[in-house]
């Protein structure tokens, strides 16, 4: 069976449990902080996938890791994942979740980035805006690249504007080369 719809299919199981305990804030916050432990960690997602690791080997290990971490719903989530052979694919099935859970609370994922760092101000200013504009919920990340010299590059839902310098010197570039 195909990898991504096996994951679909658990994050959409974790979806539902979530919200029918009404954790669902909370196994999305506890979804971004497993993400950044296995990531920072590439041993844990080894020792996961090991088939010479028994599941109460696992089941061990991540409890104690992330028992006072992480919610109930997610550590028993986490447990019917090792139960059913699936916890070498976690990663993905929080990133599905992620995503699920954003689309179903219509919020949307913004990329920010500008030649220098904002202020605190700056940023929420520009979140309230953006909120405002788009009429939903926003979730904002903001980064600064020297390389686009001014202006500013913002990604929605992986659809892009690029306001930058940078980029409209290529595309005068272009036009005198041509």
């Amino acid at each position: 069976m195909n990898a991504g719809l096996i994951a679909r299919r658990y994050a959409t199981v974790l979806c539902d449990y979530a919200e029918e305990h009404k954790a669902a804030a909370q196994v999305y916050a506890d979804a971004g902080l497993l993400l950044e432990a296995i990531a920072s960690k590439p041993a844990v997602m080894q020792f996961l996938k090991s088939p010479l690791k028994k599941n109460s080997e696992k089941k061990s290990m991540l409890t104690s890791v992330f028992a006072n971490v992480v919610s109930k719903p997610t550590i028993q989530f986490i447990d019917f994942t090792v139960d059913k052979e699936r916890i070498g694919m976690i990663d993905e099935i929080l990133r599905v979740f992620k995503s699920l859970y954003k689309k179903r609370l219509g919020i949307k994922t913004i990329d920010i980035t500008t030649a220098n760092t904002l202020s605190d101000a700056k940023r929420t200013e520009m979140t309230a805006t953006l909120e405002k504009k788009l009429k939903s919920k926003v979730e904002m990340s903001f980064r600064a690249e020297k390389e686009i010299i001014g202006g500013v590059i913002i990604d929605i839902d992986g659809r892009r504007l690029d306001c930058s310098v940078k980029h409209q010197l290529d595309e005068i570039e272009k036009k005198l080369t041509v």
